[in-house]
């Protein structure tokens, strides 16, 4: 990969992912429910811009924490293998990123390409009233753009 397509994930990003990988691979859930771990991890995650735009676009965070764990508690635990899905996330966050701009890919961009994947995830978002549409606009709003 040469440098001008390379990714550059905010130290948050990094920490993010990190985390929503362990857990996730520490849960030995089905790779369809990975995304989830991603999400409820931006949503724990202390005062970022990503888990505040999901707040002025109606989302009540431990709610929506209450509905990611119950989704998790459902969820199969019959992984068999591993596939890139969190370096699938972070170039679809990279994506979402160059859309609004901008040459760095942090949290909000995640949640981006979480609203984009049309999976649980983002059913769970819809349902909160949190669109990539609404949600680009508060993040443009955030940046002052």
């Amino acid at each position: 990969m040469d440098s001008e397509n390379k990714l550059r994930l905010t130290s948050d990003t990094i920490g993010i992912l990190k985390r929503a990988k362990s857990d996730f691979l520490a849960s030995q859930c089905r790779e369809d429910v990975s995304l989830l771990f991603v999400l409820r991890t931006i949503a724990r995650w202390d005062r970022k811009v990503s888990n505040m735009a999901l707040v002025q676009c109606g989302a009540e965070l431990h709610l929506l924490d209450s509905a990611i764990e119950e989704l998790l508690g459902r969820a199969p635990r019959d992984r068999v293998g591993m596939t890139n899905v969190f370096e699938a996330i972070a170039l679809n966050a990279k994506a979402a990123s160059e859309r609004m701009g901008v040459d760095f890919v942090a949290s909000e961009h995640l949640v981006l390409a979480i609203l984009n994947s049309g999976d649980e995830s983002a059913r769970l978002l819809v349902e909160r009233n949190v669109t990539s549409d609404n949600y680009s606009a508060t993040i443009h709003e955030m940046y002052g753009s």
